[in-house]
């Protein structure tokens, strides 16, 4: 049994809904944002930093050989897993467009988050997730820093609806 308590389960989606209805506007302009921000680096490689090479030489080498080797110590097994196949399928392209698409999951889940703790201003929470410059970065290479975090979001978006329970 754990010795915090569990909160009562409630609809993931209704903070989330009450949200986009209220700023509807606001989030087109912010989606819109979004896209012409990092669609044009998308095309330009696996990033600027040699570790997302080197993860996407570990997925390639995954993809033709079925045999693992380490893209970046320690190892990064489920990024690369992943990655596999997209690198197969389109190369940077794939792997960039997924990276940028998982991170829309963390953003959801900022809101989320922001509207269950009645955040006093979820939208410049939501926009500065959306321009800091780390995770704008992230978000358009081929590196597992933007799954990582939009996993753990999500985690804890579960963990505060009630879904998910700590355990030990």
């Amino acid at each position: 049994m754990s010795r915090f308590p569990s909160p009562a389960p409630h609809s993931l989606g209704a903070p989330l809904l009450a949200f986009a209805k209220a700023n509807r506007w606001f989030l087109l302009g912010l989606g819109a944002l979004y896209i012409v921000t990092r669609l044009p680096f998308i095309p330009l490689g696996y990033g600027a930093n040699p570790d997302s090479w080197g993860a996407a030489r570990a997925a390639r080498i995954l993809a033709e050989k079925g045999v693992y080797e380490v893209g970046r110590y320690p190892g990064y097994v489920l990024h690369e897993l992943i990655s596999a196949p997209l690198v197969q399928i389109g190369g940077w392209l794939a792997t960039n467009a997924a990276s940028a698409f998982v991170y829309l999951f963390a953003l959801v889940a900022v809101v989320y988050i922001a509207q269950v703790n009645q955040h006093r201003s979820p939208r410049m929470l939501l926009v500065l997730f959306t321009i800091f410059p780390l995770f704008w970065l992230s978000s358009v290479e081929t590196l597992d820093y933007a799954w990582y975090l939009a996993a753990d979001l999500v985690a804890y978006a579960l963990l505060l609806s009630g879904r998910a329970t700590t355990s030990a």
